[in-house]
């Protein structure tokens, strides 16, 4: 049977308690934030713990001074090779530490770090009812018989209760360096009551984390927390600055604890470039390539979020060649080429981007950055055969097919037909029954598609010939037309005897009628408006004429023996303008 909960609400102490009282076998897995433990269980009792923030037996052995770096080497070697021997015993064989003093170092490591894990106030847990986990740990424990009953532990996780709160309120971070200046170190050191806070004085000055000081103190981690808590929290030590590291660091010899140190900063300041660029300058030396590619990267981010992409490149490119096979950095690189290269730069960045995923499997990302570059580079006819490929290789058939049936089709209409063959032959690699594509494969081989064009652009040009003909014909006939009804509406004239009669407005709203019926004729304009202009020029006339004349009382008093004289006499004569009839 299995439960969960939160810390918060169920202590850890008691569920500690519950499980012992009914002797449960199994695993309690405990977590808050990063941090994850597990402590196993045997009918009640805790077996063996382990967890994911450095809990280790050899190491912690290493680190106290109680087996040499060398010897622990070759005793982890042979453990790897055997199943049957424990640790403790292969310490024993080559005379590095006898089993029994093993026994009570590692009772003491797992002591202290389930007291540790049971003061945890925040939180969940679950507890995994069954068989234990197998691993190192386990098979350590069992071979050494370990058994620690709850009851104890839960007293003394009660006890330290209040020193962790203190410890984990001004440690919130064992990745921190703090340190002291020589001269108030000394002062310190003569002052210390306690043999403790003068080691810890000593190891304070900047070259180590927390984390290291602590593995390095002869105590337990316990009593080393608590000494280090209550010089921060005194404020007798101070955080490192950036700068003070990399100083530092330049001058190590020890490059792990100045990759260490380093790494601290880098947590605090995650985007100080200095620390960077040393971390990637120290992990390349040690032939770390994939961190060293990790910080040169960050590096890179740092300079492409600042809008510098020339020093982004610069360091996304260096990151490759460290790890050619980090996804993200060739995915940042391509976001920064397209932002500040050229075209050609982008064109020959996403030729190499595509091959390179292609090379390791990873098809699904060269189709979506295949997609990119056909929307940019609509022209080129390689990536979009390219992207037809990676699409039939993802099981994508019927898109692929009809993309480049599409492609063949355009470059058919552009008389490409030699490039339009080998995309059809592309197809027919992809569907050897597709109709379509073989069709079009043997009319462009035999030719046949080129004859049917030029029989095509033949009947064009005869159809636009016929068509031409057809117009110039209509635009006679219509031109015969008018001219017909002109010559007609001309007879009428002198057949109805409508100038004779004076009727000059009747004549003109006829040919102005003809004009509108006929507006894109060149008779009708023309020829209509030279008729028009004779006969209000004539109309014109005939209103002059038609005036009273003036005459003054002198003449008619010197004349009156003589009568005035008619209109008919005056008036000029009335027959048709020469002009005229001959139109």
């Amino acid at each position: 049977m299995s439960f969960q909960g939160d810390i918060a609400s169920l202590p850890l102490c008691d569920v500690l308690q519950n499980l012992a009282a009914n002797q449960k076998t199994g695993t309690l897995v405990i977590r808050s934030g990063d941090f994850e433990a597990r402590v196993q269980f045997e009918q009640g009792n805790v077996l063996s713990y382990a967890d994911n923030g450095g809990f280790s037996i050899h190491q912690w052995l290493v680190d106290k001074g109680v087996v040499p770096a060398d010897r622990m080497q070759e005793a982890i070697k042979r453990y790897r090779r055997t199943k049957k021997k424990t640790l403790g015993e292969i310490l024993r064989d080559i005379k590095a530490l006898d089993l029994e003093t093993y026994r009570q170092y590692v009772t003491h490591l797992v002591w202290e770090s389930v007291c540790e894990a049971l003061s945890l106030e925040e939180g969940a847990f679950e507890f995994r009812e069954g068989i234990a986990e197998t691993g190192f740990v386990r098979r350590e424990a069992e071979k050494l018989q370990l058994q620690f009953p709850p009851s104890s532990l839960i007293m003394e996780a009660a006890r330290r209760t209040d020193d962790w709160k203190m410890i984990r309120r001004h440690i919130p971070s064992e990745n921190e360096i703090y340190w002291i200046s020589p001269s108030e170190r000394e002062h310190l050191i003569e002052k210390a009551e306690e043999e403790i806070t003068s080691l810890t004085l000593e190891l304070l000055d900047g070259t180590r984390t927390l984390r290291q000081v602590i593995a390095e103190l002869p105590y337990s981690r316990f009593e080393a927390c608590r000494c280090l808590a209550g010089l921060i929290s005194s404020k007798k030590v101070k955080p490192l600055d950036s700068a003070k590291a990399v100083e530092q660091t330049s001058a190590s010899e020890n490059p792990l604890h100045a990759a260490a140190c380093l790494q601290a900063i880098h947590e605090r300041e995650p985007n100080n470039r200095e620390v960077l660029e040393r971390l990637a300058s120290i992990h390349e030396a040690q032939g770390n390539l994939e961190e060293s590619a990790r910080y040169t990267k960050l590096l890179a981010v740092s300079y492409f979020d600042e809008g510098d992409s020339a020093r982004a490149r610069t360091h996304f490119l260096k990151s490759l060649e460290l790890n050619p096979r980090d996804i993200i950095a060739w995915q940042r690189l391509w976001d920064c080429v397209r932002q500040a290269g050229s075209r050609d730069e982008l064109h020959q960045f996403g030729k190499r981007y595509v091959d390179h995923f292609r090379k390791m499997g990873l098809i699904e990302m060269a189709r979506d950055r295949l997609v990119d570059l056909v929307e940019i580079f609509p022209e080129s006819r390689g990536f979009k055969i390219e992207l037809a490929d990676a699409r039939f290789a993802l099981g994508e058939h019927k898109p692929a097919i009809q993309s480049l049936m599409d492609l063949g089709k355009r470059l058919l209409s552009r008389l490409e037909y030699d490039a339009a063959d080998s995309v059809f032959r592309q197809v027919l690699k992809y569907d050897h029954q597709h109709a379509k594509a073989r069709e079009l494969c043997d009319q462009i081989s035999s030719g046949r598609i080129e004859k049917k064009r030029l029989l095509r652009l033949r009947l064009r040009r005869g159809a636009a010939a016929v068509a031409v003909l057809l117009l110039i014909g209509l635009v006679v006939w219509r031109e015969l037309v008018v001219q017909h009804r002109l010559l007609l509406f001309t007879r009428q004239v002198f057949a109805e005897s409508i100038l004779e009669e004076e009727r000059y407005d009747e004549a003109i709203s006829r040919i102005r009628r003809i004009q509108t019926e006929h507006p894109l004729t060149i008779s009708a304009p023309l020829e209509g408006r030279a008729l028009i202009a004779i006969l209000e020029h004539k109309k014109d006339g005939l209103a002059e004429a038609s005036r009273p004349v003036e005459t003054s009382a002198d003449s008619y008093t010197s004349g009156a023996d003589s009568p005035p004289a008619s209109p008919s006499d005056s008036a000029p004569s009335r027959k048709t303008s020469p002009r005229l009839q001959g139109e």
